[in-house]
């Protein structure tokens, strides 16, 4: 029975996200904005001088006091659009042909046969505190042996999943590239959810895409192992290499 890649690549996602605990507030603040309005009235104007003042009255004619009257804003031109400022601006699509379709293919797991993947994190030493929570939740969701009940995911479609002995990459390009070489040994294991540190990533990811798997991080940051907002592929990026936390 054939088990799609796209389907792994949904399955160790699901694992990565549950692995890695992610949260935070972001803080947001407001100001309200006063716009302070001028009015301005115009000085009276004299109607006429005091030596006038007697012809003025003789002739009828009475002094006039002018108010300035208030400013008025011009009306649009007729025929102006206002939608131009809302008309929507399409986003520039980055070319990004050179990371490939995605595709590694696909992998075959036999009736009986469990879907093999592996947990790759930093599970010893000072640095321990990184992976460990990482391998639990793994184990948490997939059964600890993989073989009775798979675990608080279940199964996918009617195979159990087995992540096998966990590995420890000991948060260093050695640690990683020790382990990636034992995993991809193993030919029916289809997925890594690792690793911890992105120094271990950077030397485990070239053999874990080389062998046609996929790896999905919970915790690594590094820009060099994806791409930029522009689809640049980073230095140290190869296909099947995905992550869940934000770099």
């Amino acid at each position: 029975m054939k088990v799609r890649l796209r389907l792994m690549v949904l399955v160790l996602a699901v694992f990565a996200l549950l692995a890695g605990a992610c949260g935070g507030g972001e803080d947001s603040s407001s100001s309200d904005e006063s716009v302070s309005a001028t009015t301005t009235t115009a000085a009276p104007t004299d109607g006429g001088s005091d030596s006038d003042s007697a012809s003025d009255a003789d002739s009828g004619s009475a002094e006039s006091t002018t108010t300035g009257a208030p400013a008025t804003t011009a009306a649009p031109a007729s025929g102006e659009s206002e939608s131009s400022t809302n008309d929507p601006v399409e986003d520039e699509v980055p070319d990004a042909t050179h990371l490939g379709d995605g595709s590694l293919g696909y992998v075959n797991v036999e009736p009986g046969e469990d879907i093999q993947i592996r947990s790759l994190n930093a599970i010893s030493g000072d640095v321990a505190f990184l992976g460990l929570p990482n391998e639990r939740a793994v184990r948490a969701v997939t059964g600890l042996s993989g073989t009775t009940n798979g675990g608080d995911f279940g199964k996918i479609k009617g195979f159990l999943v087995n992540v096998g002995t966990g590995l420890d990459d000991l948060c260093s390009a050695d640690g990683g590239a020790a382990a990636a070489q034992m995993i991809v040994a193993d030919e029916d294991v289809v997925g890594v959810i690792g690793t911890s540190c992105s120094g271990a990533a950077a030397a485990a990811s070239p053999l874990i895409s080389e062998a046609g798997m996929v790896m999905i991080s919970p915790s690594n940051t590094s820009p060099s192992l994806t791409s930029d907002l522009a689809g640049t592929a980073g230095e140290n990026y190869y296909p099947g290499y995905y992550r869940t936390a934000p770099q």
